[in-house]
């Protein structure tokens, strides 16, 4: 009989867990009133009704009642959930996107109507990125750059993106349609320059979809700003990659630092490794570390990365996960893995079987395909502990990290 297909990511997975979150949540009475003024129609975040200390309990239940619904979860089951809480319950975001319309500027309506509210607060960014949001779209408004329309495809201004470093260096990023004045763009550039924003860029996206991403056409002032975590320095552009919250990923880079130090292996392969992060924060404890990565921009970052800290033993490979994995003279010690949201492909978890590496640490930012994930994995591998990271408060999102070891061991 033909195996049955597994498919990644689906809709039924996805809406099971929103449906455990939602009946635990329920039963938890609302002891708090929203920070925010906007809270009832904006879909920013929908837990604000629940003190912190509540929220993280929601969060902690919602992930153990799924992984005890989920077929082959009966080891992991047994681990207790350690919730890792945020220092900061609010103004935590050193990134956000506002999407630019017509009808109004800010973050998509949650209330059931289709539409932007336009924001006059925003409780998850710092003040200071608030600010420089509102600065930004003030200025875009003075010099008549016009708001696309997602309806009826026109216009130019689609988002504007705020990104803050703890030092305080801010980069803004303008994405507009390729129709924009580049005149007009100027202006508001050396504009928020003078207001002491580190670095404006031009970024251009001509698809119909709705995309904050796009190609870097212009930038005013520096190419880059530095952000500071764990001691090591990271070079961040307008599409860097980089957790939004600084303290919980530094709790969570720490945790897989940690088991590396517990492990002692001598190489580690770091699957999906973004902009190289965790090699260069756990670099110093082995002799190399190859870094897997297929997103270009992640790769030239990666670069710049490891040469601000003067990390030598980091080999970093442009190459999608998957095939890489196909070499047939690979030999694997130790892997970190840190895929996107829809979680890895079944031929690269079998691989993984078969190159048998003793250890894993797996970082997820969705608890559905992670659990889709250790249910080949387990296979091979026993859970030695299960973390929930609340890198997003006052949303459902959260980061789970699962640490494995091969069974027999």
């Amino acid at each position: 009989m033909a195996r049955k297909k597994r498919v990644k990511g689906n809709a039924k997975a996805k809406e099971k867990f929103m449906q455990i979150f939602a009946e635990v949540r329920w039963k938890h009475r609302f002891d708090a009133e929203p920070a925010c003024q906007h809270f009832e129609e904006c879909g920013g975040c929908s837990l604000q009704q629940h003190s912190y200390e509540q929220q993280l309990e929601i969060k902690k239940q919602a992930l153990e009642r799924l992984v005890r619904e989920t077929p082959g979860m009966s080891s992991l089951a047994k681990l207790e959930v350690e919730a890792v809480a945020s220092a900061r319950d609010y103004k935590y975001r050193q990134r956000m996107d506002f999407i630019v319309t017509p009808e109004g500027s800010g973050q998509r309506r949650c209330d059931g109507q289709k539409g932007i509210v336009e924001l006059n607060e925003c409780s998850l960014v710092e003040d200071e990125n608030y600010a420089i949001y509102a600065k930004t779209l003030g200025l875009s408004r003075e010099v008549g750059l016009e708001a696309y329309d997602q309806n009826k495809y026109y216009g130019c201004l689609r988002y504007i993106i705020i990104r803050r470093t703890r030092s305080g260096q801010q980069l803004v990023s303008l994405l507009t349609t390729s129709s924009a004045d580049e005149a007009k763009l100027e202006q508001i550039a050396q504009k928020l320059l003078d207001e002491g924003v580190q670095s404006v860029y031009w970024n251009v996206n001509d698809n119909r979809l709705d995309d904050s991403l796009g190609e870097c056409r212009k930038f005013w002032g520096q190419e880059f700003i530095t952000e500071n975590l764990l001691g090591r320095d990271f070079i961040l552009g307008p599409l860097t990659f980089f957790q939004a919250n600084h303290d919980v990923a530094s709790a969570a880079y720490t945790s897989v630092r940690n088991f590396i130090k517990e492990c002692q292996p001598k190489k580690i392969h770091d699957l999906y490794s973004g902009t190289c992060t965790m090699p260069v924060i756990f670099g110093d404890l082995v002799d190399s570390v190859t870094a897997v990565e297929n997103f270009p921009e992640n790769v030239r970052m990666a670069e710049k990365n490891l040469k601000a800290n003067g990390i030598e033993n980091v080999k970093f490979i442009e190459q999608d996960v998957a095939e890489f994995l196909k070499q047939s003279d690979l030999e694997m010690e130790f892997s970190v893995l840190n895929p996107p949201r829809k979680g890895m492909h079944e031929q690269a978890l079998r691989r993984i079987l078969e190159l048998a590496p003793d250890n894993l640490a797996y970082l997820s930012c969705s608890p559905r395909s992670l659990l889709e994930d250790l249910g080949i994995l387990f296979r091979e591998y026993k859970p030695l502990k299960i973390q929930l990271f609340d890198m997003f408060p006052q949303t459902e999102h959260f980061e789970t990290l699962v640490l494995l070891t091969k069974k027999g061991r």
